[in-house]
């Protein structure tokens, strides 16, 4: 909790799965309409794998850890966004 109070953010280990990443890949390069682009945008509303993910009990765990009992998933961005692209 320290960290997340002094930082903004906290980096967990083996929260999703190698098996769950690679389902994330594919669901949201399916959503990337132009593979040049920086990012994936209303992926809540676009990928069913990602908003089953936000909605799962381990997910909102942390969450109300760290945010308290009412947090819930609002929005859902992937950037891939490299050096020379900033």
């Amino acid at each position: 909790m320290d960290s997340f109070v002094k930082n903004g953010f906290v980096l967990l280990k083996s929260i999703v799965s190698d098996d769950e990443i690679d389902r994330l890949n594919e669901s949201i390069s399916k959503c990337n309409s132009s593979p040049t682009a920086p990012g994936v945008r209303h992926l809540l509303r676009r990928s069913l794998v990602v908003r089953r993910l936000s909605k799962s009990p381990a997910i909102l765990g942390i969450a109300a850890r760290y945010l308290g009992a009412g947090a819930k998933p609002v929005k859902a961005i992937f950037f891939d966004k490299t050096a020379a692209s900033n």
